[in-house]
């Protein structure tokens, strides 16, 4: 199983990450958010890969409709979600006219329907929560509250707990490939 590690921020180089990536690898997301449209380009893409995603640390905002557009969606234990009205960070100092404002309360508006139908495809009630708690504020599940609603498949405490057919892709015991690298221990404690 290859295994791909995505931080930080959701960002275009997450993209170019997906891009490289196997079909039905192993996706360990630990992000606080990013940009919108990367969140968009990223999620079509695991679609596309077919892949597992694991949640890992805390998986918030623009991070969230990654996470739930694998195939199976797996979390650690502890993993946080924060989900919040998006919004456009305007600089100190920096001046937006109407027109501009207009344009990014509409892209937003979008993409608040949409990341709303990846997780209405997962569960019909979270998808409800979910539009009824987009605020500024937002609101935090955790892992369990996830599973409770159908949109973890498992909440596992280490990779040894995938379960066999995603650990071992090919069927057979011995078989497939493991990358990993030294910083695996980590997400572990």
């Amino acid at each position: 199983m290859q295994i791909v590690y995505l931080s930080g921020e959701v960002s275009d180089e997450w993209f170019k990450t997906l891009l490289k990536a196997p079909k039905h690898c192993v996706v360990i997301i630990n992000s606080s958010g990013g940009s919108t449209s990367d969140s968009r380009a990223c999620a079509t893409q695991i679609k596309i890969l077919e892949a597992t995603t694991v949640a890992a640390g805390s998986v918030d905002s623009a991070a969230i409709p990654v996470w739930a557009s694998g195939k199976t969606r797996l979390a650690y234990e502890g993993t946080t979600f924060l989900w919040h009205a998006p919004y456009v960070d305007i600089a100190e100092g920096t001046s937006a006219n109407a027109r501009q404002c207009t344009l990014w309360a509409n892209n937003l508006s979008r993409w608040v329907t949409w990341a709303s139908s990846i997780l209405a495809s997962r569960s019909s009630r979270l998808s409800c929560l979910w539009r009824a708690d987009a605020t500024a504020e937002g609101r935090e599940f955790i892992a369990d509250d996830f599973q409770d609603f159908g949109l973890v498949h498992q909440v596992i405490s280490d990779l040894s707990d995938l379960p066999f057919e995603l650990a071992n892709p090919a069927g057979d015991v011995g078989s497939g490939e493991e990358s990993c690298d030294e910083d695996a221990d980590d997400l572990d404690s």
